[in-house]
């Protein structure tokens, strides 16, 4: 083995699915990891995946181990002891020749100084094998009634690989057609179950969408509706706030007719009462003028009637015998008679007394 820079990763195989590494300068590929250390022929480095530890395969025989391997590493075999290989789990185990007893440890030798030198010199590859022979290796190893058994099986497992090699390939390839169907069928499967999922997810955002154009037209028509009420509401109150207004500006208005009749009213009483007093005012100067003028005429009649007595007593003294037409009522009751008759109808005439009265009363009184 040469340092890492000699090995590259260059091909991946198609039948064990891995990467595997080669030499530039031996021309020598393997699977494990290539490391700087120098290791054995047939032995090869790999790291484990769970916690990235280092251990050691041999190619040969088939087997893994945590220590590294070293050149002298294959102890002697003691004396009456065989060591030999298991074909049920690739694991070495010894067998005594004269005993015919077989176990997984190291079988101990008996000469103390080579004993303690394969001590000293292999004291972790014991250790190992015993660890691993109780750990790892629950079951016994192989008896000796098996090893005839043992050896046919080889031939026949010899066989089997031979034939199993060729099955392998047809049963890859088989594997790989049915590999393919099975991925096409799967592919098919998976485009049905995503066009079947994408048809179900645009069903439900299409019943989304119907849902929410649903909402949205109930919501527009509760709007609309809302507004309309709204209106209506507010028509309602401009017609009761007009009404109230009109209520209102009737009652000013019967109010200010009421206060306006009433001026008229007493207006016009007012004015009847001048009127009335004027009239009385007029009607007591007409009155008082025209019993100044009867006042007048009643004192030229009497200064007339005074010189009618005159006359008449004079006349008299000359006939002492008057007729009863003539008679003259006295003054005891303030008042006088004309004698004259075409004076007294006169008389008569001016005040509207009638013909049959003989008696004209003094206003002045």
């Amino acid at each position: 083995m040469t340092e890492l820079n000699c090995w590259k990763e260059t091909k991946y195989s198609e039948d064990k699915k891995r990467w595997y590494y080669v030499n530039k300068e031996s021309n020598i590929s393997q699977w494990g990891t290539p490391t700087k250390e120098i290791l054995p022929a047939g032995w090869e480095y790999y790291e484990s995946r769970s916690g990235n530890k280092p251990f050691y395969f041999n190619v040969f025989q088939k087997y893994t181990q945590l220590n590294k391997p070293l050149e002298s590493q294959k102890r002697p075999v003691p004396n009456g002891w065989k060591e030999m290989r298991s074909k049920q789990c690739n694991n070495v185990y010894y067998k005594n020749l004269s005993t015919n007893e077989t176990q997984w440890a190291y079988p101990e030798i008996e000469q103390p100084s080579t004993r303690g030198m394969i001590e000293d010199e292999f004291p972790s590859t014991r250790g190992m094998i015993e660890e691993e022979s109780e750990e790892e290796f629950p079951f016994p190893p192989p008896q000796p009634a098996k090893l005839r058994r043992d050896s046919a099986n080889i031939i026949k497992a010899a066989l089997r690989r031979k034939f199993a090699q060729k099955d392998y390939d047809a049963k890859l390839e088989a594997t790989k057609t049915v590999e393919a169907a099975l991925r096409r069928k799967f592919a098919q499967k998976d485009y049905n179950a995503k066009l079947e999922a994408a048809h179900t997810i645009q069903r439900a955002v299409q019943h989304r969408n119907d849902k929410l154009m649903k909402e949205r037209d109930i919501q527009a028509k509760r709007k609309r509706i809302f507004g309309e009420l709204k209106k209506s509401i507010e028509h309602d109150d401009k017609v009761k706030a007009t009404r109230k207004f009109q209520a209102a500006v009737r009652r000013k208005l019967a109010e200010t007719t009421y206060d306006d009749k009433m001026k008229e009213a007493s207006t016009s009483e007012a004015a009847s009462t001048i009127e009335a007093a004027v009239r009385r005012k007029l009607a007591k100067k007409d009155y008082d003028a025209k019993i100044g003028a009867a006042s007048t005429l009643e004192a030229a009649l009497r200064r007339k009637f005074a010189e009618q007595r005159r006359t008449v007593a004079n006349d008299e003294e000359e006939d002492p015998y008057l007729s009863a037409e003539e008679e003259i009522v006295s003054d005891d009751d303030d008042g006088y008679v004309s004698s004259d008759p075409v004076l007294r109808e006169r008389k008569y005439d001016e005040y509207g007394i009638g013909k049959n009265a003989v008696r004209v009363y003094d206003y002045d009184e």
